[in-house]
């Protein structure tokens, strides 16, 4: 089993390093196609959709990894389709309604909010909403791989190929059809993703008369609701300080701060893929009882993993004038900043599978208080520097709330499972 798990995981590293290198070549072509302002106002507004999609997804996607395997290892195709569609229809009805509250702020009149158009809005979350449930039910299946090539490649690509078109055809594109072609990228992941999950499907009938109650729609909605603030709560902590930014910011700051951010990621990516094909897998093992093997999977592939963000850190600052360079003059950064952004993803490395381990053994609820003391630091500290010093009050925010939210969480996945999910500590006296 864990042979296995480390060949997908270093599968799915090498798909995120390819997401992360196309998105990386996406913002480039942003950057130096795109007046500075313009890209810093797109950059806003894929914050901004990024809190929606996660209230409109309203937790389904970790709701799948949570309980989808279980599902379909009893070859259940009646209650595995059973979920799906209540899900879908979910994610509909609070897509529809984040973009009636985005219409009503747009009738009241909010400066930061007035320049893209409500059908636009409607279209972008419901459509990235849907495209990433699908990709977590790939997920559950077993194929992350999949998942995470539709999402980091594909979506990329198929945006870079639209945006391209459009800058060659009319010379130049506003906010509102950039946005456009952002979210119809996500339409055609959901094409793809279709097709694999129904070459997938579970073959067995099953039944929805005799569900099990671990598993039936009010369960799946009740952890839904607390993974769905698991991850705003964790949203806040990671771009809250990027959307204050522009809003109480420039739009120049944010496409400086944003490109600093995207860069950064390089770094965490190898934990990150770790956790998303050890996500269903913790899961299972955690449902069945086998902690001894938890244990040695967990131990095993997080340390490899930190090592790979230690050494792509060491790259990024030792290399950080060539690689801003290719951005554009306008977009030189203080190396200062970039070292500190840097140092926090390598602390959200060194703990981060601790948010997959609680969410993913049922102590959701816990994570939830981690992550409103994190959230709490993440906007009382952007109110505080971010009016005053900009990007340099930015990232202090980032730093101190990646700190609170690590440790903490740590902290509670040791005493709720006795399991640590840092590889410097690998024997917890329970």
């Amino acid at each position: 089993m864990i042979t296995v798990t480390l060949r997908r995981s270093a599968s799915v590293m090498l798909v995120n390093l390819a997401g992360v290198a196309v998105g990386f070549l996406l913002q480039l072509f942003l950057t130096n196609s795109l007046p500075i302002d313009v890209y810093g106002t797109y950059a806003f507004y894929v914050s901004l959709t990024g809190f929606s999609v996660v209230v409109a997804k309203f937790g389904s996607d970790l709701s799948a990894n949570r309980y989808l395997p279980s599902i379909i290892e009893s070859d259940n195709l009646k209650l595995f389709n059973h979920f799906n569609l209540r899900a879908v229809i979910l994610v509909a009805l609070m897509s529809l309604l984040i973009s009636l509250l985005y219409a009503l702020l747009q009738y009241i009149g909010s400066s930061s909010l007035v320049e893209i158009s409500f059908l636009v809005f409607f279209l972008i979350i419901i459509l990235f909403s849907v495209s990433q449930y699908f990709c977590a039910v790939i997920q559950a299946i077993g194929l992350s791989i999949y998942s995470q090539s539709i999402l980091n490649v594909c979506r990329p690509i198929i945006f870079l190929g639209m945006v391209l078109i459009s800058v060659n055809i009319y010379s130049d594109s506003d906010i509102s059809s950039v946005m456009t072609m952002y979210g119809i990228s996500s339409g055609v992941c959901i094409i793809i993703a279709s097709v694999i999950i129904y070459k997938n499907l579970p073959q067995g009938a099953g039944s929805l008369l005799n569900v099990d109650k671990r598993v039936d729609f009010s369960t799946w909605l009740k952890t839904s609701a607390s993974l769905s603030l698991v991850v705003f709560l964790n949203l806040i902590v990671n771009q809250f300080d990027l959307l204050y930014l522009g809003i109480s910011g420039s739009a120049i700051d944010v496409a400086k701060y944003n490109v600093m951010l995207r860069v950064s990621t390089f770094v965490q990516f190898p934990t990150v893929a770790a956790g998303l094909v050890l996500a269903p897998k913790i899961a299972l093992a955690w449902d069945k009882g086998e902690r001894k093997k938890l244990e040695q999977l967990i131990s095993t592939i997080v340390a490899p993993a930190f090592a790979l963000c230690v050494l792509i850190a060491l790259a990024i600052i030792f290399f950080s004038e060539e690689i801003f360079q290719l951005f554009g003059g306008e977009y030189s950064i203080n190396n200062s900043d970039l070292v500190i952004v840097i140092s926090a993803r390598l602390i959200n490395a060194i703990g981060g599978i601790s948010g997959y381990i609680m969410t993913m053994t049922g102590n959701h609820k816990d994570a939830i208080k981690v992550l409103v003391v994190a959230s709490l630091v993440s906007i009382s500290f952007s109110s505080l520097l971010i009016p005053e010093f900009g990007i340099e009050g930015a990232v202090y925010v980032n730093l101190a709330a990646s700190m609170c939210w690590v440790l903490m969480m740590s902290y509670f996945v040791v005493v709720r499972t006795g399991i640590s999910p840092i590889f410097l500590i690998r024997k917890v006296k329970t």
